[in-house]
């Protein structure tokens, strides 16, 4: 019987878990959805992107006792000027999840 992959099945049935849980206490569905098998061991990561919307990412840390970060930098695709990134990570049941956001900061200004 091959334990990893028991092991990598289990994390994945338990990021799912998660994930329909955080997204049903959000008010805002997220923009994208990814959950990654980052490292055998430590099991699955959940990253909920929040386009152009750093106010969602401050709720849910704010729901999951996660602080929230905002930094900005230049922006990576168009020249318009930097772009704000804001992020909050909380451990839930065991699962790694990073929610974040990308706004120009001309949005966040306006």
């Amino acid at each position: 019987m091959n334990t990893k992959r028991i092991r990598s099945y289990d994390a994945l049935m338990q990021a799912f878990a998660v994930t329909e849980m955080v997204v049903a206490s959000l008010p805002e569905v997220p923009s994208s959805i990814i959950m990654q098998d980052t490292d055998r061991q430590q099991g699955c990561t959940v990253r909920l992107y929040f386009h152009n919307a750093p106010e969602q990412v401050t709720d849910f840390g704010n729901r999951y006792g996660a602080p929230t970060e905002a930094t900005t930098r230049p922006n990576s695709i168009r020249p318009s000027g930097p772009e704000a990134y804001t992020e909050a990570t909380a451990v839930i049941d065991g699962v790694t999840v990073k929610a974040w956001s990308l706004t120009d900061t001309v949005a966040v200004t306006a």
